[in-house]
């Protein structure tokens, strides 16, 4: 049957012409709308940009840049370099922040560390943390043991924990 060669070549050809892909050109393609929330991945210090919300899950080193009104850390090995920010939280066990200005700092876990500037209410739930303000701390809230919080002066302090250290110089 000399009918099938045609057949055969015809079916190639609409589905071949069916793996075809169109692109518009880059002038007509909407950029992508920008998410609140940004989920980094470390390189070794990398810059990352914030814009309202930003997540870090992994272990590296980062320096934050923008306007970022919450930083939330969660896991561990994670050190973060950022200016001013509304409300920091950790959440997980070593990690290291070091910030300027900041409203509120919520720690959960342990051995966490947090240098910065100036603090509005820092509330600790986890054992062997440690911050330090150069500035005055508002007001405080501990609920574990041996953490240490230092600042150059303190609000007022809630302290239900054991063996932890605070110092108003």
């Amino acid at each position: 049957m000399r009918i099938t060669a045609p057949v055969i070549i015809a079916l190639a050809a609409v589905t071949l012409s069916g793996c075809v892909t169109i692109v518009a050109p880059a002038s007509t393609q909407a950029p992508p709308t920008p998410t609140p929330t940004v989920s980094a991945t470390p390189d070794d210090g990398v810059l990352v940009e914030c814009e309202g919300e930003l997540v870090i899950d992994q272990p590296g080193e980062y320096a934050v840049g923008g306007d970022c009104e919450a930083l939330s850390v969660q896991g561990q090995g994670i050190e973060v370099r950022i200016g001013d920010v509304g409300t920091v939280t950790i959440n997980g066990d070593d990690n290291e922040i070091e910030a300027s200005a900041v409203d509120l700092v919520q720690i959960s876990g342990q051995s966490n560390e947090i240098t910065a500037t100036d603090v509005g209410t820092l509330d600790i739930r986890g054992d062997r943390n440690e911050a330090e303000f150069s500035a005055d701390l508002g007001s405080l809230v501990i609920a574990g043991n041996d953490n240490e919080v230092g600042a150059n002066a303190i609000g007022q302090t809630s302290d239900s924990g054991d063996r932890n250290r605070v110092t108003g110089r």
